[in-house]
């Protein structure tokens, strides 16, 4: 929006406030996105970064998942599928990436993320082939198949037909999102920034830090 002519606008800062924790209220902010957390810290709303939820140089990469202790939890795992309809050139992707953590231990690790276009029957294929792969992960017990459940009728019978048929066997749970995806995106973006999210090379990794 264009600001009106003879308006002047001020800042309001964090350190403008004398009745704030500063402390407190800083370290609460460190939980948010870096671009909130900006905004809110600096009073500065105009920040919008290139790629403004995450930066590649945050994730850390490592050659393997590492062993957990003789008597420590193994890893449990999630895939979550965001799932495209369309095969067109500028249609999304079908993308279902996998991450793991252990109980207590706040790091992510993100193993594979699986992205493709295709036609209804590839997909399935996609999804059902993942399914297997991912049992065959070592130091991980469980990975969740999670699918992205549309709005209505249809989105409630792919998900039925998910869990009946293409991944009979498999724990597979549905997932109703709701609100903006860079809000949902955020917790994420903030663990990030603090080094808290590794990566397993593989093919996957530039097509997926790219997009």
């Amino acid at each position: 929006a264009t600001r009106p002519e003879g308006l002047v606008f001020i800042p309001a800062r964090l350190s403008d406030n004398p009745h704030l924790d500063y402390d407190s209220y800083v370290e609460n902010l460190m939980e948010l996105d870096p671009v909130t957390r900006q905004q809110l810290l600096d009073g500065d709303y105009s920040v919008r970064p290139p790629g403004a939820m995450f930066d590649r140089t945050w994730f850390k990469l490592i050659s393997a998942l590492p062993a957990p202790e003789q008597k420590g939890p193994f890893y449990r795992g999630c895939r979550y599928w965001d799932m495209a309809g369309s095969t067109a050139k500028q249609a999304a992707y079908t993308a279902g990436g996998l991450i793991v953590q252990r109980k207590g231990d706040p790091r992510s690790y993100i193993l594979d993320v699986k992205r493709k276009k295709g036609t209804p029957l590839e997909i399935e294929d996609l999804i059902k082939q993942t399914a297997a792969l991912d049992e065959q992960w070592e130091f991980v017990e469980g990975v969740t198949t999670v699918i992205e459940q549309e709005p209505g009728s249809e989105g409630i019978h792919l998900i039925s037909y998910y869990v009946r048929e293409v991944l009979k066997g498999y724990s597979v749970k549905a997932d109703k999102p709701t609100g903006p995806k860079d809000v949902r995106a955020a917790p994420l973006s903030s663990a990030a920034e603090q080094g808290l999210v590794y990566y397993i090379p593989g093919p996957w990794v530039n097509g997926t830090f790219d997009e």
